[in-house]
């Protein structure tokens, strides 16, 4: 008999995901196609997504005014400009076998 899982519980399985981290900005088509591979990658495999407008830090925009979108799974690089879906697949499936 499966059961409903308890709120907590489900929030510690959330926690568990990777992290996927989009640093964009308005306006930007690379950042646009980036967020569709990252669409494309969670047909595949599961994991958060955290949007951050690199226009919202200074230190953040100083950082990656002139190289968005970058793409971090749990806190590490893993590209910029061009991300391709199965890269993205590739580096999730590497951090959840640490």
């Amino acid at each position: 008999m499966n059961l409903p899982m308890p709120n907590k519980n489900k929030r510690a399985i959330k926690q568990m995901m990777p992290i996927l981290t989009l640093f964009t900005s308005d306006g930007c088509h690379l950042c646009d196609k980036a967020l569709e591979n990252i669409r494309l990658a969670q047909a595949s495999v599961e994991f958060q997504v955290e949007l951050i407008d690199i226009r919202d830090e200074y230190d953040t925009y100083e950082k990656y005014k002139n190289d968005i979108p970058v793409i971090e799974v749990d806190g590490k690089e893993i590209g910029r400009h061009r991300i391709p879906a199965e890269l993205i697949v590739q580096k999730i499936n590497e951090s959840c076998h640490k």
